[in-house]
């Protein structure tokens, strides 16, 4: 019997600060191109720095400001990813962010929360997440 390769984790959850236990939640899941949930990525969230594994579903919670700044910078690992991915989580659409006002529309929507402060990551398909590159 063989077994996928596998370049990162897996990652344990008792090696995790709590999550979803600060005055704001962010949740959402983490979803492959196929639409089906990725478990066991980590997501990082700063600032504040937070951290949380996905469930098997690909679930997640990340404690948030209360009054979040307009975004905050989100790091995702997962298996098969020889690096991570970088995003950003748009809470308002201030009208001059460069970055915002660079993507079409539809590109654009793959940055901003939901109202409830949810936030899907979608690693491929027609929703794409705009990742970003340093």
């Amino acid at each position: 019997m063989t077994t996928p390769p596998q370049t990162i984790g897996p990652y344990f959850a008792p090696g995790l600060p709590p999550a979803g236990d600060g005055p704001a939640v962010l949740r959402g899941r983490v979803l492959d191109a196929a639409g089906a949930g990725v478990p066991d990525a980590l997501l990082e969230l700063w600032p504040p720095f937070a951290r949380a594994a996905t469930s098997p579903d690909g679930s997640y919670a990340l404690p948030v400001p209360a009054a979040p700044p307009p975004y905050l910078s989100l790091c995702l690992h997962a298996r098969g990813l020889p690096h991570p991915l970088f995003t950003r989580v748009y809470f308002t659409r201030p009208p001059d962010d460069p970055l915002l006002t660079a993507l079409p529309p539809a590109r654009r929507a793959t940055l901003l929360a939901s109202p409830g402060h949810r936030f899907d990551v979608h690693l491929g398909g027609a929703a794409e997440t705009v990742f970003l590159t340093f």
